[in-house]
């Protein structure tokens, strides 16, 4: 069914335009006024929309988290190494409150990490989870 839409409420008045079926509109008074994104106007109160009230609203999606699950952040100065062991080279330091991407490895004390795209090791009592 198509819902007629005219510049004012009576008969034989100009025809604004007309609404196919399925297209949601808002009944804004009980005579009939109608407002769509097509066209506002005058519609018959016997074919008249539902008031916006009665339509069942479309669900809200929330919004998802961007952080990474598996970044993590320094919780003091750590020193990035090149292998899981104070025996190694440090590669930079890391300043405190940074973020950091874990990586594969770990053990009991080591994480591997990336920061600032430098892949290395860091001792894990550095790190908040």
């Amino acid at each position: 069914m198509k819902l007629t839409i005219q510049s004012s409420a009576g008969f034989g008045v100009m025809l604004v335009g007309s609404i196919a079926a399925g297209y949601i509109t808002q009944a804004l008074a009980v005579s009939g006024k109608t407002n769509s994104k097509m066209a506002s106007g005058y519609s018959s109160t016997t074919v008249a929309p539902k008031p916006i009230s009665s339509i069942a609203t479309t669900p809200t999606i929330s919004p998802v988290s961007t952080k990474a699950t598996n970044t993590v952040m320094t919780n003091a100065l750590v020193h990035l190494r090149l292998g899981p062991s104070i025996a190694t080279s440090i590669m930079i330091d890391i300043p405190q409150g940074s973020a950091v991407v874990l990586g594969a490895y770990n053990d009991s004390q080591w994480q591997q990490v990336t920061y600032q795209g430098k892949n290395g090791y860091v001792f894990k009592t550095y790190l908040t989870y």
